[in-house]
C-alpha cells in the first residue's frame, strides 16, 4: 500500500481546484435565480449548476478512487456508498427548495466530466488507462 502518494494528492487538489472554478464561471454564465416557491432555506446566490451536487461527484467520487487506489478492498463498498451518498445531496438540494431538479442534474453531469478528467490524470501515465489504444 502506498503511503506517500504525491500524483493522488495533487489529482484530487486539481479536481477540488476544478470543481469550484468551474462551479462560479457556471453560476455566473447562467445566472438563474433559485426556486422561491417552497424554499426552506433562503439562500443569495445563483442556482445553477448545483455546486453541492458537483462536489459530491466529483470531489467525492475522486477521493474514492484515490481511497481505493490505496486500500483496494474498499473498491465495492467506494462503489455503492459514493453514488449513494451524491444521489442524497442532489436530493436534499431539491427537497430543500433551493435548487431546481436540473441544477442537480447539471452539477451531477459537471461533476463526472471533471472526475473522469481526474481518474484520466491520474492513472494516464502508469499506463493503466486506455490499455486499447495505440500510443
Amino acid at each position: 500500500m502506498k503511503r506517500k502518494d504525491r500524483r493522488a494528492a495533487a489529482t484530487l487538489t486539481a479536481v477540488a481546484a476544478v470543481t469550484e472554478g468551474v462551479n462560479a464561471v457556471l453560476k455566473l454564465a447562467v445566472q438563474r435565480v433559485r426556486p422561491s416557491v417552497w424554499a426552506v432555506a433562503t439562500l443569495h446566490s445563483y442556482s445553477f449548476p448545483s455546486g453541492h451536487a458537483m462536489a459530491a461527484v466529483a470531489i467525492y467520487g475522486m477521493t474514492a478512487v484515490v481511497v481505493v487506489r490505496l486500500c483496494p478492498r474498499l473498491a465495492r463498498p467506494a462503489a455503492v456508498g459514493i453514488p449513494v451518498l451524491a444521489l442524497l445531496i442532489g436530493v436534499s438540494r431539491v427537497y430543500l427548495g433551493v435548487h431546481w431538479p436540473t441544477d442537480v442534474l447539471a452539477g451531477f453531469a459537471a461533476g463526472a466530466f471533471i472526475l473522469s478528467g481526474g481518474v484520466y490524470l491520474l492513472y494516464r501515465r502508469e499506463g493503466r488507462c486506455c490499455r486499447g489504444s495505440s500510443r
